[in-house]
């Protein structure tokens, strides 16, 4: 029995066809897809690095974020601050040109261990820690030792606002940060 062959039209249209319906699901709920796009994205990273498509990395600098996975690894899973401003002393014992902590560390949790993270960010000179912004249209005003009005202004539509914050670094940490990103 003959296998039926089909064109190569008809494959390109079903194709475009099958694009456009996922576009389409997309477009009408995007957040359907967020979990698939957030299960995916670390192996499309390591194709995109076997592949040698992805940039180089540079070992100037450091990205601190612990997920789940290594805390579950170490045994520990609720790391004290003081494991964290070690992490970041021997971090910075390698002279990196930069320490992006993507880790929240801030005013209402456990104070005990502040005073290590301060130190060790003072020891490292080049720690940059996070905030989360807020881009709703009524967000509260971010703090001024955020400087977030210093910002450039930009056309409306391009990025979001990012004048409110929800949650900001401790005091003492965010003083003695070298700069502050937000998440």
């Amino acid at each position: 029995m003959e296998q039926p062959v089909l064109s190569l039209r008809t494959l390109l249209i079903g194709n475009a066809l099958a694009l456009a319906l996922v576009l389409g699901l997309q477009a009408l709920f995007p957040t359907t897809l967020l979990d698939f796009e957030l299960r995916i994205i670390d192996s499309r990273f390591r194709v995109r690095q076997a592949l040698d498509l992805a940039p180089p990395f540079s070992e100037r600098l450091v990205h601190i974020n612990i997920d789940n996975y290594a805390k579950t690894q170490s045994g520990t899973p609720l790391w004290e601050k003081q494991t964290y401003a070690r992490l970041i002393n021997n971090i910075a014992a390698a002279q990196p040109e930069a320490i992006a902590c993507d880790i929240m560390f801030v005013n209402w949790a456990e104070q005990s261990g502040n005073e290590a993270l301060v130190q060790a960010a003072i020891n490292a000179g080049n720690l940059v820690s996070p905030f989360l912004v807020d881009p709703s249209p009524d967000a509260a005003r971010a703090p001024a030792a955020l400087a977030l009005d210093a910002n450039p202004r930009l056309t409306p539509g391009k990025a979001p606002h990012a004048g409110g914050v929800l949650v900001a670094p401790f005091d003492a940490l965010m003083e003695q940060s070298a700069g502050l990103g937000f998440v």
